[in-house]
């Protein structure tokens, strides 16, 4: 979901509305608008919180993040592996990892969710996960290197789940580091990282960091209303969706249309300068 950058009650102050010239469902669908077109026009996500997600980088010299600003990595990971082989039930079955509650989930195309601690010390190796997952659930597991049989079940990272829609079972693959934790820092004005060692990022990398704004930036707001009142204005010249009286000026259209017609003015505004500054960099 996009980062709330501004919200009707912004625009409505900025361009100094009466509800009669901007129902306030108007300006939700503008602000919203709005809000999307910032992030898929910067191609970043602004919205604050923890991700954890594999990069695919080949000879990098820095590894650029979707999300903006980076603040924090708690791990990098690369050289990654694949120790255990898991063969589900059917075709649709899917397994993950939580790692904040060491929880791995099991989940057959048909049946009940199984779900088991990988903090409990009757199972915290990869090998004893595994007679455990064939044991509790009835699925096909499989040491892929009998050298990570003692490895911490909670080293765990994540689940890559490659799932084969035929008549063969799913074959679900458990990746875990290869002991290199890479030591990194944040350049480029926290848009990027880079090794400390110099060594290019290469192959897959596994990220557990923190990214985005908890408070909106001020002169990043201020680009947003502007293009927010640019829109309103578009969308007030538009006589299908308005009209002038004696009275005074009216919003005569419902939702459906408005939201026509500012999906319109959204896909022709095109790439604009004032984003430039929080526009994602190209490698």
């Amino acid at each position: 979901m996009a980062l709330t950058i501004i919200a009707a009650s912004d625009l409505r102050t900025f361009v100094d509305l009466t509800t009669v010239e901007a129902p306030d469902a108007v300006l939700t669908l503008i602000a919203s608008a709005v809000n999307s077109y910032i992030e898929k026009d910067c191609s970043r996500q602004f919205s604050y919180s923890r991700r954890r997600r594999f990069y695919e980088a080949t000879n990098y010299a820095k590894l650029r993040i979707k999300e903006y600003p980076l603040t924090r990595v708690y791990r990098c990971v690369t050289q990654l592996t694949h120790a255990i082989s898991v063969e589900g039930p059917d075709v649709r079955s899917t397994i993950s990892v939580d790692s904040t509650n060491n929880t791995v989930y099991l989940t057959p195309g048909t049946g009940s969710e199984i779900e088991i601690d990988i903090s409990n010390a009757s199972y915290d190796t990869l090998l004893e996960l595994a007679t455990e997952i064939a044991t509790n659930a009835g699925w096909t597991t499989t040491m892929v290197n009998s050298d990570f049989d003692s490895y911490p079940a909670k080293e765990l990272i994540l689940i890559e789940a490659q799932l084969c829609y035929s008549s063969s079972p799913a074959r679900l693959y458990i990746p875990h580091p290869r002991a290199s934790l890479a030591v990194i820092r944040a350049v480029d004005d926290l848009a990027a990282l880079e090794r400390i060692d110099g060594a290019p990022f290469d192959g897959r990398v596994w990220l557990d960091y923190q990214a985005g704004y908890e408070t909106v930036p001020d002169d990043l707001k201020r680009v947003a209303l502007e293009i927010g009142a640019e829109w309103f204005h578009r969308l007030q010249r538009d006589t299908s969706l308005s009209s002038e009286s004696v009275e005074g000026y009216s919003w005569t259209a419902n939702d459906t249309k408005t939201t026509d017609v500012l999906t319109k003015v959204q896909n022709t505004h095109g790439h604009d300068p004032r984003l430039q500054p929080w526009r994602k960099m190209e490698i």
